[in-house]
């Protein structure tokens, strides 16, 4: 049986990391290098220079990564845990971007210990998807799908715990997400009952959010699965 043959949508999803996979922004940059030059607060500088990463990783890897160790650099000046952590994934994303995979995992680690040191279940969250991302383009199936259960896991108490309905609609996108992760996984693996099982939960949240693009995604994959099933 040729799974590759098949339109199955495999499509990773990065939780609670904002500006990746969106083109550049003249206007945006041009404003955020203002910032960088007139901020007299390190921290505000090391935002604007982790956000100039993320509008350059799509066009010019070169720029992204001078931008990411500049930020990184200060934010290891002013001995910033928190602004550290969030340097430390942009670098390791951009090293993921220009296919350095062992750098890429050494920087999601050091933001990972960072988080946990902090308590940060959020960005915790964060790194175990990168991390996740990460192992799954390196055919590492089985790694990366452990990857996405912890967050998962992590999503589901956060989820549990959470009492503003902002939050709690974050919260469910960001399952949608992770679920559709894990039946990507599973359908690589060759498990498409688990795959079924984690994409039809997935698009019940995403029915329940009202989501259609990832609706399309999830009938996409579901109906491919079944085909699968009977061929």
């Amino acid at each position: 049986m040729d799974f590759k043959k098949l339109n199955i949508v495999i499509f990773f999803f990065i939780l609670f990391f904002p500006n990746q996979g969106f083109p550049q922004n003249q206007k945006k940059i041009d404003s955020l290098l203002y910032t960088v030059q007139t901020a007299g607060n390190d921290t505000i500088k090391i935002a604007a220079l982790n956000s100039l990463s993320n509008e350059y990783s799509t066009c010019n890897l070169e720029k992204a990564m001078q931008y990411s160790k500049e930020g990184l650099s200060l934010a290891l000046k002013i001995n910033n845990k928190r602004k550290l952590s969030a340097c430390y994934l942009n670098v390791g994303f951009i090293y993921r971007k220009q296919g350095n995979y062992p750098l890429a995992l050494e920087y999601y680690q050091k933001s990972l210990r960072m988080d946990e040191e902090l308590g940060n279940k959020k960005d915790i969250v964060t790194c175990y998807n990168h991390i996740g991302i990460l192992q799954a383009e390196q055919e590492n199936y089985s790694n990366s799908l452990d990857y996405f259960l912890k967050a998962m896991k992590l999503l589901d108490d956060l989820s549990k715990n959470c009492r503003k309905n902002k939050d709690i609609v974050s919260f469910k996108e960001s399952m949608a997400n992770c679920l559709l992760n894990l039946g990507n996984m599973k359908y690589k693996l060759g498990d498409l009952d688990s795959t079924l099982v984690y994409y039809n939960k997935s698009l019940a949240l995403n029915e329940e959010l009202g989501d259609k693009k990832n609706m399309a995604k999830c009938y996409n994959n579901i109906g491919n699965i079944y085909y699968l099933k009977n061929n």
